[in-house]
């Protein structure tokens, strides 16, 4: 469905987007003060806070012909509408990244017309507290909203759970849950060069940090995305700023001269770019004058006006004033018939006072075993399913791709015993053979064995 690619746009545009102001540098001097000069300087000033409390939103709202077609009215309804579908949610929490702690709360809302908290969940000294009555009761409560439910129908989800709010999920359970992981996909994680061989779930995550591989990936990523953000600065309407507000856009009315200005920058850079490329393959892929030659020919093509009737257009704005970074990101995509629209805005706020703590309204250790229990069963169960469902398709692609040959023994047909001399084709003149009189002959009879011969 076509809306589905415009998703799929969106999400892998978004996150483009973020990677570029990330990783990305613009050029611009540095400042001395507290507040970025820049979108990529924000983000580093804003990757240096270790305690900060954070708080934002964000909506999503699809309509069009596919979005109609793709379910009944009450699914309209429920979400939005007969129009399209509407989504929304807030959040608001507090982190501490020195302690690997975090306490935060998500909120949604479906179609304007109901609200509630979703997801309530706290993680200390490397327990993870999931709110569950805070689940049932927001699930509940969506349910009862805007479902078409008879009068004497009632949802009470909570009346299921035992006593307290919060689930711990123990560090020993994280590592359990990590075990099963490994014992499915151990062979694919180490080739990928995440090792599971840690105490800790911080462990494992420190390990993957500190991994060669790892860091060779983020520095090409890295190296990448400050190409494409200097290419990017060729273009007089991709960065703009508002005071202290930084904003990078792209769109359909500006992308042939970002691709312009990104192509220019490969020309430049194309002995550079070759020897990354070759490191990555681990080859001699390509070199740096098969690049100057791609970068000319695709810079001859209108990318614009190739996108016809399809329309799309980004936005990130970032800020960093007073210990204080503000990010958002738009997106708005579109063809004749569909359209989807993205918006994401998030305020996180530098406090040192900040400090976790466990809550106390949790359910007992021997109420909560059944509960982790048989979500471990799950857990594992879902794991085989995915491991065997992958395993079986691979290993049985040879079956499942068969075309027919191994039924048929071509040893047993002596294509030797076929004398071709006793045809002779010279006695068969094409020239007397009219083909556009047999077509018409054809059309006019409608002789349908002639017309299989001829297809």
């Amino acid at each position: 469905m076509k809306f589905r690619k415009l998703a799929a746009l969106a999400m892998t545009a978004v996150l483009s987007v973020t990677a570029l102001a990330g990783c990305g540098s613009n050029d611009d001097e540095k400042s001395d003060g507290n507040a970025a000069s820049s979108i990529s300087e924000a983000y580093e000033k804003a990757a240096s806070m270790e305690k900060y409390t954070l708080s934002g939103s964000f909506s999503m709202s699809m309509s069009g012909d596919d979005i109609e077609s793709a379910g009944g009215e009450q699914f309209l309804e429920v979400l939005g509408g007969n129009n399209g579908i509407a989504f929304s949610g807030t959040w608001e929490g507090k982190v501490d990244t020195k302690n690997n702690a975090s306490d935060l709360n998500i909120g949604i809302s479906l179609g304007g017309k109901t609200a509630t908290d979703i997801l309530d969940y706290v993680t200390v000294d490397g327990d993870v507290y999931i709110g569950l009555r805070t689940m049932a009761d927001g699930i509940e409560k969506i349910i009862s909203e805007t479902a078409d439910l008879d009068s004497d129908s009632s949802i009470n989800l909570g009346a299921e759970l035992p006593e307290g709010n919060y689930l711990k999920v123990s560090e020993e359970t994280l590592k359990e849950l990590l075990e099963m992981v490994e014992e499915t996909y151990g062979d694919e994680l180490e080739d990928a060069g995440i090792s599971f061989n840690a105490d800790s779930f911080q462990d494992m995550l420190s390990g993957l940090n500190d991994n060669d591989e790892y860091k060779k990936l983020k520095e090409t990523v890295s190296y990448f995305a400050d190409l494409i953000v200097k290419g990017m600065k060729n273009s007089d309407s991709c960065f703009s700023n508002d005071g202290d507000t930084y904003k990078m856009t792209i769109s359909k009315k500006n992308i042939n001269d970002i691709i312009s200005g990104v192509l220019k920058e490969v020309e430049s850079n194309s002995g550079a770019i070759a020897e990354k490329i070759n490191a990555i393959t681990g080859d001699e892929t390509v070199s740096g004058s098969d690049l100057k030659q791609m970068a000319s020919l695709f810079g001859a093509y209108d990318i614009a006006s190739l996108m016809e009737d399809f329309d799309f257009s980004i936005t990130l704005t970032a800020s960093y004033v007073d210990d204080t970074f503000k990010t958002g990101i738009a997106v708005g995509v579109s063809d004749s018939s569909n359209r989807m629209a993205f918006s994401f805005e998030n305020t996180a706020k530098k406090d040192d006072s900040i400090k976790i703590s466990a809550p106390t309204d949790v359910i007992s250790d021997e109420d909560a075993k059944p509960i982790i229990e048989e979500f471990k069963k799950g857990f594992q169960e879902g794991l085989d399913s995915a491991y065997g469902e992958i395993s079986d398709e691979y290993e049985n692609f040879e079956d499942d791709f068969d075309l027919g040959t191994d039924d048929y023994d071509f040893d047993d047909y002596d294509f030797g015993d076929y004398d071709y001399d006793d045809y002779d084709f010279d006695d068969f003149d094409f020239d007397d053979y009219d083909f556009d009189e047999d077509e018409t002959e054809t059309e006019k009879t409608g002789d349908s064995h002639t017309s299989s011969d001829k297809q």
